[in-house]
């Protein structure tokens, strides 16, 4: 129980911050620019000046990693996520994290 309670409270800021990426995400993409590293690298900057002026800091890394994240979900579905779950991978089909021991895999 414990091991899953980190694992919760870890994906909880997370999920913070996608929610906060997630309405200003459409204003600074640009599908536009041919070169798909510079496209992401220039919404993230962009995204961070934006949180960073309303007091909204997170870790560099985990914002780069949810706004990566939110560019290869628009890139491969052309529309923006409507929930968090929907970019996490593995996939959750059932709407339930398999901690038990026997996960369905064995």
């Amino acid at each position: 129980m414990e091991k899953v309670g980190r694992v919760l409270r870890s994906q909880k800021e997370r999920k913070d911050c996608f929610y906060d990426v997630l309405p200003l995400f459409p204003d600074y993409y640009d599908p536009n620019v041919e070169d798909v590293r510079r496209r992401k690298w220039k919404a993230f900057k962009r995204i961070r000046q934006e949180l960073i002026a309303k007091e909204k800091y997170y870790d560099y890394n985990l914002l780069r990693q949810i706004v990566y994240q939110i560019a290869n979900y628009y890139e491969e579905n052309g529309e923006l996520p409507e929930k968090y779950t929907e970019c996490v991978r593995p996939r959750f089909k059932s709407g339930t994290f398999p901690f038990d021991i026997d996960d369905g895999r064995a």
